[in-house]
């Protein structure tokens, strides 16, 4: 697996034959290839990979902010390709930190058909994440926001997230009804270009934003329900825009990073192992994208993109031999990220 990690971040590939051979010269006995399918034919469930890096990065999070609750974001999302006949859509997990402007994919099914998921497969995606996340959340210690677009709405998919986690921001359809049998589409024909309503029942509320003269458009609108009865109309709105992050991950993932869309694996437990495996990949660049301050700053370069062009150097000074120092790296990493985020903190404090 270590093997893997290095080469996928040193070819910017997901594709195996093109990791072995960028590789092939360091190989003895026996195909490197051939060992990379040997590993992926044992089919086996990856999804400790995820929470693992989860329960690193919440550790990170709570070392930091001290006594102060920490504020996540879970954002859920579907990301589609096809090759061939095959279809590859991932329902995908993201955790996202506000406060450091991070975050990386933590859990994934792959679907293995087109069209949306069912709130089965929605539930079993956040089961494991919200029994780690439990203890944290009712002893305050954590808040947590589930951000999802069009598609994850529903009675019975909003009761189990806000019974579970709290709250979220869901963005509706126009047919979504309101109140008194007004749906969404009614309201916002009534409003101005801009204009921003909020309609309060018992304990949610709908926020709507048109977007466009146009009524006849499906994205001529912005409606969003949510448990948040505090914060103002903008900045639920505000809130809800860092749904974004997930697109840009999963740009970071095809053409910016991994060409995870370049896999020749079919079979959908061979794709989600790739998928965690890369998930180890993405975490690496964005906690090394994130010390490289100066460097994203002044270039205007994402973090991840920046991190990700580091982690490369970084992996350049290492044999294949060394592979194993990746984790003695990950591991000094973290501790430089909490010692410049603690400092960081300090230094706002004091200003």
């Amino acid at each position: 697996m270590t093997i893997l990690v290095y080469g996928m971040i040193m070819e910017g590939t997901s594709n195996l034959q093109r990791i072995t051979d960028s590789l092939l010269y360091w190989a003895k006995n026996e195909s490197l290839y051939k060992r990379f399918m040997r590993f992926f034919d044992k089919r086996m469930d990856l999804r400790g990979i995820g929470l693992f890096l989860l329960k690193r990065f919440l550790f990170l999070l709570k070392n930091v902010s001290g006594s102060k609750k920490v504020m996540i974001y879970l954002i859920i999302d579907r990301h589609e390709w096809e090759r061939g006949k095959k279809v590859n859509n991932l329902l995908t997990l993201m955790i996202y930190s506000p406060e450091w402007n991070i975050g990386f994919p933590i859990q994934v099914i792959d679907l293995d058909s087109k069209g949306n998921s069912s709130i089965e497969e929605r539930e079993f995606l956040l089961e494991e994440v919200y029994e780690i996340l439990r203890e944290d959340i009712e002893r305050g210690r954590i808040e947590v926001m589930i951000l999802g677009d069009r598609e994850f709405v529903g009675e019975r998919w909003e009761d189990y997230i806000g019974s579970k986690f709290g709250n979220y921001i869901l963005r509706v359809k126009r047919d979504y009804e309101v109140c008194d049998g007004k749906k969404v589409v009614d309201i916002y024909k009534e409003m101005g270009i801009g204009e921003v309503r909020e309609i309060r029942r018992d304990g949610w509320r709908v926020v709507i934003k048109r977007l466009s003269a146009c009524s006849d458009r499906r994205d001529d609108c912005l409606a969003l329900v949510t448990l948040d009865m505090s914060s103002k109309a903008e900045e639920i709105i505000g809130i809800y825009g860092k749904r974004w992050r997930i697109e840009k991950m999963f740009l970071n993932m095809e053409s910016n990073g991994f060409r995870i869309s370049d896999t020749r694996f079919r079979d959908s437990s061979k794709v989600e192992m790739l998928v965690y495996i890369l998930a180890i990949c993405y975490y690496l660049s964005e906690v090394v994208g994130r010390l490289n301050e100066k460097e994203w700053m002044k270039g205007k370069k994402s973090i991840f993109l920046a991190g990700f062009r580091g982690v490369k150097r970084l992996f350049r000074g290492i044999f294949l031999r060394e592979i194993e120092r990746i984790w003695e790296i990950l591991v000094e990493f973290e501790s430089r990220f909490r010692m410049d985020l603690a400092f960081n903190l300090v230094a706002k404090s004091v200003q």
